[in-house]
């Protein structure tokens, strides 16, 4: 009996400037690669938004 995973894509960014095209460029991706899962990690925490 074979399972099928989730496809997931992950993307790191090294940068205190977030902007929000980000978020879209990452759904996009996530659509282009047809993966159901898609995680964003960033280094250090925006000033601007905390």
């Amino acid at each position: 009996m074979l399972t099928s995973l989730n496809t997931f894509i992950m993307n790191s960014k090294d940068s205190k400037n977030i902007g929000a095209d980000w978020a879209a460029k990452l759904k996009s991706d996530m659509h282009h690669e047809g993966a159901q899962i898609a995680v964003h990690i960033i280094t250090s925490m925006p000033t601007d938004k905390w």
